[in-house]
């Protein structure tokens, strides 16, 4: 995706270099790099005077990099202000999606009630949209959060949603299902 990205550059092509970073931006926080990698590489790219949106997936990177560290509440605000640019800029499913790191932040303070009003949240604008992909994976960690709490029925109830509205090869909603369902049966 960089490569892509400095290619568009060359060629003129601001757009398709924006979202090619943005493909780079997401391998890199979900890949092997240390957040200090991360971290100076986004400082690169935002130097770089990026886009709005590519403005918006840098910042709901660093709440991902602060989620990583146990900075709560720094990644708090910085994904609930990567959410509402993606509102400003009218991407709605965009803006959506980006609620998972909200989530993923909540499960990992600890807090899975938070997390369970983040996905309602999220769930309910993706089926505004009529997105079903991601909301499939909403209801994944909707019955992960209702685990926690020790909700058996409703973290069931999350999972059939999950599975009728998901793909049998979404390798990521199966780890977190099939970690659920493991839970469940002990």
């Amino acid at each position: 995706a960089r490569q892509a990205a400095e290619h568009a550059r060359a060629d003129g092509d601001e757009g398709l270099r924006s979202r090619a970073l943005a493909k780079y931006v997401s391998a890199l926080v979900w890949g092997r790099a240390h957040v200090s990698e991360i971290t100076r590489e986004l400082d690169r790219i935002e130097d770089d005077e990026p886009g709005a949106l590519l403005a918006a997936v840098i910042m709901r990177a660093r709440a991902t990099v602060c989620l990583m560290e146990g900075r709560w509440s720094a990644a708090r605000s910085l994904a609930a202000l990567a959410i509402e640019a993606m509102d400003r800029l009218g991407l709605p499913v965009t803006a959506a999606q980006s609620f998972e790191v909200i989530v993923l932040i909540e499960l990992g303070a600890g807090d899975p009630s938070a997390a369970i009003t983040a996905l309602r949240q999220a769930d309910g604008r993706l089926r505004e949209c009529g997105e079903s992909t991601h909301r499939s994976t909403m209801q994944a960690h909707l019955a992960e959060a209702h685990e926690r709490l020790g909700d058996p029925d409703a973290a069931r109830g999350a999972l059939e949603l999950a599975d009728e509205l998901g793909a049998d090869d979404d390798e990521y909603n199966q780890m977190i299902i099939g970690g659920v369902r493991a839970r469940l049966a002990l």
